[in-house]
């Protein structure tokens, strides 16, 4: 009975310690918008990860096109990588779908073009294209790719 008691109250003090920090933090960050969009860019990505793993690929493409356009409007660090995770998104949908020459390669591409500076997002793009690339028959190219890695 009492391992209860103590347990209830750390979980209401951890509520309460919660509700406190999340409160501040709104509190700070209200006059920033800069933050606002970052916050905004990150639900918009979950809510594009989870359409694409549902398999609704029209809802991911929109929603990854919307973070592709209004982080071309931010400036906060790293603004390019959300972008560049977008648009290799993008192109990981296209090639799901079967357009591996035409969208899916340019998009790779573009996400490549924007010189990310997260090295997990140049080598995913990397594997990406070699898949690409192999699918198509195009081995050399596919190879090229893969050592980049």
């Amino acid at each position: 009975m009492r391992n209860d008691n103590v347990t209830s109250t750390i979980r209401e003090r951890q509520l309460v310690n919660h509700t406190y920090i999340y409160n501040k933090y709104t509190y700070l960050t209200k006059d920033k918008p800069e933050i606002r969009k970052y916050q905004k860019l990150q639900l918009i990505k979950m809510e594009a990860a989870k359409a694409q793993l549902e398999g609704d690929y029209n809802l991911a493409i929109e929603k990854y096109k919307e973070i592709i356009a209004l982080s071309s409007k931010c400036t906060f660090p790293h603004h390019d990588d959300l972008k560049s995770e977008s648009i290799f998104n993008l192109g990981a949908i296209y090639s799901q779908q079967g357009k591996f020459k035409e969208e899916a390669e340019e998009a790779l591409k573009k996400a490549l073009s924007l010189d990310p500076s997260d090295k997990n997002i140049i080598a995913s793009i990397y594997y990406a294209l070699g898949s690409n690339y192999e699918r198509q028959g195009r081995l050399n190219e596919a190879i090229e790719r893969f050592i980049m890695l």
